[in-house]
């Protein structure tokens, strides 16, 4: 059993057929590009509630260490905390050696939440 063709598309139909795929193939696009955003605005709401969680400040070693699969090390950490200082969710504060003595180091401290 073949199927048989009798007819022809013409001009009007393909240009309509391609018009429809270039539209399919944009909302794919819009709609994936909008389900990546939600997955990182849902990631960024998860770290803003645990730093929030924990008084509303966080060193980079301690998200580092809260999370290891997340945050494998302090770089990756900072690099977080520092996505919510350019989103504007906090600031670093610098922090002077414990009175036991040691290196100064930093903090991040929520300002605002959403």
């Amino acid at each position: 059993m073949g199927l048989a063709l009798d007819h022809q598309i013409d001009a009007d139909t393909m240009r309509s057929s391609i018009a429809l795929t270039e539209w399919f193939k944009n909302e794919s696009r819009r709609v994936i590009t909008a389900m990546a955003f939600d997955s990182q605005e849902s990631e960024k709401e998860k770290l803003v509630a645990f730093i929030a969680s924990k008084g509303g400040a966080v060193k980079p070693r301690h998200l580092q260490r809260s999370n290891g699969k997340r945050y494998p090390n302090a770089k990756v950490a900072e690099a977080a905390l520092n996505g919510l200082v350019t989103a504007g969710n906090g600031v670093w504060e610098q922090l002077p050696p414990s009175n036991k003595g040691g290196r100064p180091s930093k903090q991040f401290r929520l300002t605002a939440t959403e």
